[in-house]
């Protein structure tokens, strides 16, 4: 799901990671249990924002203002003919 919503796999990569380094700890120990917590809430609330971030370019594209990408084609004259 966060991969259909963000196109990127990176936010995937990262939590699984983190879930695979805490894992060596042991799950038998409160410590990890908090880690878990608090890492899966660190994780959703920065989801939370850059999901708030695509969708404010989304309105803003929906306005006609187009992002720079950097990408530039002139279509005209190129001082050839005259």
């Amino acid at each position: 799901m966060v991969f259909y919503k963000s196109g990127s796999l990176l936010p995937c990569i990262i939590t699984h990671s983190m879930i695979d380094a805490f894992s060596m700890f042991g799950a038998d120990n409160a410590v990890v249990d908090q880690i878990y917590v608090v890492t899966t809430i660190v994780v959703a609330i920065v989801y939370c924002i850059y999901l708030g971030r695509i969708k404010e370019d989304a309105i803003k594209n929906e306005n006609g203002s187009i992002p720079d990408s950097g990408i530039h084609t002139d279509i005209g004259d190129k001082g050839g003919d005259k």
